[in-house]
């Protein structure tokens, strides 16, 4: 009878086992998929940085030529 139930304790233990390593498959996928979310915002936000940056160097480029346009005399 203690054979049966110690059969019964390692089948558990093992199937215990195999449910975790499924656990740790899944949890792998959704690393890899927060890490590849990570890494598409993180280039969007440089190229949105990049763009911002550049529209702002054109804008003062753009008012520094109207100022200029406007105080030149005709």
């Amino acid at each position: 009878m203690a054979d049966s139930i110690l059969s019964y304790k390692v089948v558990e233990g093992i199937s215990n086992i195999m449910k975790k390593t499924v656990l740790f498959e899944k949890t792998e996928r959704i690393k890899t998929i927060f890490i590849g979310l990570t890494l598409c915002s993180s280039v969007v936000l440089l190229y949105n940085t990049y763009t911002n940056i550049q529209i702002e160097n054109i804008m003062d480029k753009l008012i520094k030529l109207v100022e200029k346009i406007t105080n030149s005399k005709i």
